[in-house]
């Protein structure tokens, strides 16, 4: 009986070992089966990294080609693709206007990855035939200079030149007028760019035509909104003398009202904004582009961030814009209809820094000032206690080669000769 119980516990104990062996031959290998499945799923993951690497590189180098073909921006909307060796598959490109600037959408697509990106493109100034520090258009007047005034190279003057200046004991500082070349001027400006006038009404156009639409009273209390440069543009209709205050508002977003106030709870970037005038509270800090049909006014101590642009259509007296006290502006701001020779049209600030261009078909009012870039205008006034000094500068800066190089804007004068990616966009 001793015997029978020892060999069914000798038959029990090799079956459990078989059992055991069975089991760990299999647990070894799902441990294999499964690192080999870990890794040829690491590997096509890192295939598919190098791959998205690969097409992030193409479109970077499809960006750089379209800022060497100009040509390829002029038709307002389009799409085609580009084919080149050093790319991994063709490149797709859609360019669509977004207000004064030039949206592209880049594409490409190779296997199973794929990349988007959606970029704004503007003119590369450093490549225009004119590039004044100074432009001043007036046949009958000197321009007179005082302080620490600064005329960079590239100023054009009228017949009469330029001469120092004596005014409340303040006489001129420097020991050349013009700090480089100086030409003159002829007796009315350069004209603007027919273009401008074209981008002004594809954007009313693309404001009218939008199907995708909110009012201002939907948006009140949300906080901010955003909208992708991936969707359809959302146009936001704001009442009669509209007040934003308290909202982020981001991308590609246009703002359409009649007398519309900004106060400066209010942050945007990248929108248009659109309206017969506008108003903006101090302290505001943002970026974009103002259209309007009338004024455009600043409160003090604001900034404006590229890329921002300030554009009036007017063709009255009605048509001013001004820029309060301590601003800081970087961007264009045009005026292109003329009014008369006596009209004030713009006003700078005491204390404001401009890096960018200003075309005004008009007067222009500014005192102690700083300008990295260019200015067109037809004659100045400086305003005092004591009185009203016409073409007359004091302390301020106007220089053309302090504009950085990244910097890219709007060609007003002349033919575009050149594009520039300014900034990526979501």
């Amino acid at each position: 009986m001793n015997i029978l119980i020892n060999k069914y516990f000798l038959i029990k104990l090799r079956g459990g070992a078989l059992q055991f062996t069975i089991a760990f031959a299999l647990l070894v290998l799902m441990v294999v089966l499964s690192f080999l499945l870990y890794d040829q799923l690491r590997g096509d993951e890192l295939l598919r990294l190098r791959m998205k690497e690969a097409l992030y590189r193409d479109i970077r180098s499809a960006s750089l080609i379209l800022e060497e073909s100009p040509a390829l921006f002029e038709k307002d909307s389009s799409s085609f693709f580009l084919h080149s060796d050093i790319f991994t598959d063709s490149v797709g490109i859609s360019v669509q206007p977004w207000g004064f600037y030039r949206l592209a959408v880049i594409s490409e697509a190779h296997r199973q990855a794929a990349v988007r990106k959606y970029f704004l493109f503007s003119d590369d100034l450093s490549k225009n035939k004119l590039k004044p520090s100074l432009y001043f258009s007036d046949p009958n007047r000197y321009l007179s200079v005082g302080g620490n005034t600064y005329l960079g190279d590239g100023t054009w003057l009228p017949a009469y030149g330029v001469r120092k200046a004596y005014v409340n004991g303040i006489g001129y500082y420097r020991d050349s007028l013009v700090q480089g070349t100086s030409y003159q001027a002829e007796d009315s400006l350069p004209s603007p760019r027919e273009n401008l006038k074209r981008m002004y009404t594809k954007t009313l156009e693309q404001a009218n035509e939008a199907d995708s639409v909110t009012s201002l009273e939907a948006i009140a209390g949300k906080g901010s909104l955003f909208n992708s440069f991936k969707n359809k543009t959302l146009v936001v209709l704001c009442p009669e003398d509209a007040v934003l205050e308290d909202i982020s508002i981001a991308g590609n977003i246009i703002l359409c009202g009649n007398d519309l106030e900004i106060r400066h709870t209010v942050t945007l970037e990248n929108c248009i904004v659109l309206a017969r005038s506008v108003k903006i509270d101090d302290r505001f800090k943002g970026a974009g582009q103002f259209i309007v049909e009338q004024a455009i006014s600043t409160g003090d101590s604001c900034t404006f961030e590229p890329p921002s642009i300030f554009y009036s259509e007017a063709g009255t007296i009605d048509g001013i814009i001004r820029l309060g006290e301590g601003c800081t502006f970087t961007g264009d701001i045009i005026q292109t209809e003329y009014i008369s020779p006596f009209a004030e049209i713009l006003t700078l600030g005491k204390g404001t820094k401009l890096t960018g261009q200003v075309y005004c078909n008009g007067i222009v009012s500014v005192s102690a000032s700083i300008l990295f870039g260019s200015m067109f205008c037809r004659g100045f006034i400086y305003r005092t206690k004591k009185g009203v000094y016409n073409n007359f500068l004091l302390n301020v800066c106007i220089d053309h080669q302090r504009l950085p190089g990244e910097y890219g804007g709007m060609t007003l004068t002349g033919e575009t000769n050149g594009k520039k990616c300014i900034l990526e966009v979501y």
